[in-house]
């Protein structure tokens, strides 16, 4: 058991750093879709690096990225449901992803500091989620403030006030 999971480790570990190779050459991340640009992912996380303190945490769909690269607290928003995202027959009752509500308790149990939107056009439940991160920003303006606006569409950041949410 105990091999298993070193061997587990080691792949990944691999996997990982080929795909750090991948963004810090500024090729296109994990994708061919031209909206997923390595060098984005890599001037989001040097705003976080430069710009939030240590112990802020950071929600992000791509936490393990950020957070090997900004050693910041990361954690992701939701929990996909796979059942729902892939068997589901009515489309417009999906939702894989979770609610406004469940992002918005998810925020504030983990006291989220900071939201970072990236476009993530190959994981299926992100149109789902981000569904639910605009209801959750609408709803709550005066919680939500763009901290950072990439320089292609789709890179932000909004600082989160968690203790209003």
């Amino acid at each position: 058991m105990v091999f298993a999971a070193g061997l587990l480790l080691c792949h990944s570990i691999v996997r990982l750093y080929a795909s750090a190779q991948v963004v810090a050459a500024g090729h296109k991340a994990w994708t061919s879709v031209e909206d997923n640009d390595g060098r984005e992912l890599l001037k989001v996380a040097s705003w976080i690096r430069a710009n939030v303190p240590e112990n802020q945490v950071v929600s992000a769909n791509l936490d393990p990225l950020f957070y090997l690269y900004t050693g910041h607290q990361t954690v992701r928003g939701f929990a996909p449901d796979y059942y729902e995202l892939f068997y589901k027959a009515e489309k417009a009752e999906r939702r894989p992803a979770g609610t406004d509500a469940d992002l918005r308790r998810e925020l504030r149990t983990n006291h989220v500091d900071y939201l970072v939107i990236t476009p993530d056009r190959d994981f299926l439940e992100i149109p789902f989620f981000r569904k639910s991160e605009e209801q959750l920003i609408q709803s709550f303006p005066s919680v939500f403030h763009r901290a950072y606006q990439g320089e292609t569409t789709g890179y932000e950041i909004f600082a989160v006030d968690w203790e209003k949410l």
